[in-house]
């Protein structure tokens, strides 16, 4: 039996895709594994995330065309990326054992941040926490992959950029020596929904025994939980600043949200209580 596991070409979304054919193999020794890279008609990169039109880009598109049409079994995912609302015959039953959820601020080791510096980003979530981190910071738009932004930093475009903790730690670029790396606790700048966290798609009904096997429970749940309350926040006209952000322990979830970086809520229910506690939350916000 051959696996087939569509993957986008970035850094980032290679090594996802060979971790979870790893995975597979552990459970699945005999199961064959291949990675197949899915592009789009137009190779241009639109970037889109809960806080744009509800998630979702041409490649997450493609990549479920690409399930429905047969070409790939499953689809693997930068779980914040994902839209909230799936194409039609596919399903995400799967995710793996979460990362950091963190964002990361990152620069020149070499440099002294100035009195206003610029920070490249291109998400509003991140642009108001930074703002209360460095409230004299100029934030400018920064463009291409966590590569492409290493890159334009080092290059001087910028004073600092902000980057996702787990996808740095995934490519390795978090041992780059010419940067300095510092997490941001997920209380002062509290991420985007699912940040952190790898999801595998597939065809609604298929390959259940791959899906269970691989899938971590306390992460979907905590993955569940919280595009749940994204869904509410962003039917909200006026949020764009939202995050959400949810742990597992002895049976309690814990979740933390806000709309707008400035407001921030947590509390704590059974799991069993887990949309509850979401949808409260959000509409408290």
């Amino acid at each position: 039996m051959k696996i087939r596991i569509g993957t986008q070409g970035s850094r980032l979304e290679i090594a996802q895709a060979r971790t979870v054919a790893q995975r597979i193999s552990e459970f699945y020794p005999d199961i064959e594994t291949e990675i197949l890279y899915i592009g789009n008609r137009e190779q241009a990169f639109i970037e889109r995330s809960f806080e744009k039109d509800g998630g979702g880009n041409i490649f997450t598109d493609r990549m479920a065309e690409a399930l429905l049409n047969g070409e790939i079994d499953l689809a693997v995912h930068t779980a914040k990326h994902l839209p909230l609302r799936l194409a039609a015959g596919t399903c995400v039953n799967a995710v793996l054992e979460r990362s950091s959820p963190r964002d990361m601020f990152v620069s020149r080791r070499d440099r002294a941040l100035p009195e206003k510096p610029k920070i490249g980003t291109n998400s509003v979530r991140r642009a108001a926490g930074i703002k209360k981190l460095h409230p004299n910071a100029e934030i400018s738009a920064i463009e291409g992959s966590a590569g492409a932004r290493l890159r334009a930093l080092y290059d001087g475009d910028y004073d600092g950029i902000v980057l996702s903790e787990s996808g740095l730690r995934r490519t390795g670029e978090i041992n780059d020596p010419r940067f300095g790396f510092a997490a941001i606790s997920w209380q002062v700048i509290v991420p985007s929904a699912c940040q952190g966290i790898i999801a595998v798609q597939s065809r609604e009904g298929e390959n259940p025994h791959i899906i269970g096997a691989i899938n971590d429970e306390d992460t979907y749940r905590c993955f569940e939980t919280e595009r749940r309350a994204a869904e509410m926040l962003f039917s909200k006209d006026d949020v764009n600043a939202a995050g959400a952000y949810a742990y597992i322990s002895n049976g309690i979830i814990t979740l933390t949200v806000t709309r707008d970086q400035n407001r921030i809520i947590t509390d704590s229910a059974p799991v069993t209580l887990r949309f509850a506690l979401a949808e409260r939350l959000a509409d408290m916000v």
